[in-house]
């Protein structure tokens, strides 16, 4: 499945006609699911009288919520206004706070908004925060869909993706992230075999140390290149590595590599090569040891929530088996913020039967 799949819609063009994205499995499967029946007046009126009064019923929220695909989300919120005329995620955001508003505000942005939001604030952050978190969003992106995520960005926040990025972003793969947003990477589906396999040796022959930027080899490759060169590039570099018993990642994580630059080059090549596993490490270290990166939370369970979470479940548990993706999340987190992720993890568990008007 196409890493965009899920929020096409909202992007208003199509995705992925002229790019291969990072393959994926076909079968995988989100969590998250339209309800079938689907009631959009028994729902507002459910999340109304969740919020009326003294109080507030988040359990009711994050049964509604959590059982309905985006879609539906969005024709809940209109028929809110409709019947109340008041703003649905005015309102919730009235009633609920922290990282828990954080995660339901996710949830009731189409799907391009969030990305766009997710954007905004790694804008404002800085640091080698804001660089990672920049690469993990964009890199896996065709060259279409950075221009539509651009378009939505514009159109959220009046101000240019790329322009805010400039002014903020001082690190090492700055002019990479940069070449990505304005359009230079390349969206051809063709593969240069050669190309691929003299940087494929670069990478087999060179020590680590020597692949981190500045270096104008490596990012004319990472900034320019198609995701199809990209992939057949790491994949040729893996093989050798792999016929000496030992790994691209591996080579890479036991070198003295700057820690930034390690982070930055794994989300390049996993992304590329390994899009699940990607996402099951994202989400493993972002709740691994002290503190937890609930900003990287949010977005990766409500990002994948349609499109691939319960596979990055089932291989979260296969390459962390003394844990699961609840289980964590159940010990990093707490009260309402830990229900509703919970909620959307095991939305696939068992169906929740959908109001209906009387």
């Amino acid at each position: 499945m196409n890493f965009f799949a899920g929020i096409q819609s909202s992007i208003k063009v199509k995705m992925g006609q002229n790019e291969s994205a990072p393959a994926e499995n076909t079968s995988d499967q989100g969590t998250v699911k339209p309800a079938v029946p689907f009631d959009k007046d028994a729902d507002a009126t459910a999340l109304y009288e969740a919020m009326a009064g003294f109080g507030t019923d988040e359990d009711a929220i994050n049964a509604i919520l959590t059982k309905r695909s985006n879609n539906q989300r969005q024709e809940i919120k209109e028929a809110f206004k409709t019947k109340y005329t008041q703003d649905l995620v005015d309102s919730l955001k009235d009633e609920l706070s922290g990282d828990y508003r954080k995660t339901v505000k996710a949830l009731m942005d189409e799907p391009a908004v969030m990305i766009a939001r997710c954007l905004n604030n790694l804008c404002q952050c800085g640091g080698d925060k804001m660089e990672i978190g920049l690469l993990e969003i964009i890199y896996p992106l065709s060259a279409t869909d950075v221009l539509g995520i651009a378009a939505i960005y514009k159109e959220t926040f009046s101000t240019v993706l790329h322009e805010d990025v400039s002014k903020s972003d001082t690190g090492p793969f700055k002019d990479v992230i940069l070449n990505i947003l304005v359009g230079e990477r390349s969206s051809s589906i063709r593969v240069d075999t050669a190309a691929a396999n003299d940087d494929a040796d670069f990478f087999f022959k060179t020590k680590p140390e020597d692949w981190q930027l500045p270096n104008e080899r490596v990012e004319t490759l990472f900034g320019r290149a198609s995701i199809s060169q990209l992939r057949q590039t790491f994949t040729q570099a893996d093989a050798q590595f792999q016929a000496n018993n030992l790994s691209l990642e591996k080579v890479m994580q036991d070198s003295k590599m700057d820690e930034t630059q390690k982070a930055a080059f794994t989300v390049i090549f996993k992304s590329m090569c390994q899009p699940l596993g990607f996402y099951v490490d994202s989400l493993y270290w972002a709740m691994k040891g002290l503190g937890t990166d609930d900003d990287k939370l949010i977005r990766i369970v409500v990002g994948r929530s349609e499109i691939d979470l319960a596979s990055i479940k089932k291989m979260f548990k296969e390459k962390y088996p003394t844990t699961t993706l609840a289980a964590m999340v159940e010990d990093d987190t707490s009260g309402d913020y830990k229900n509703v992720l919970i909620g959307i993890i095991n939305a696939d568990a068992a169906p929740t039967p959908a109001p209906t008007t009387t």
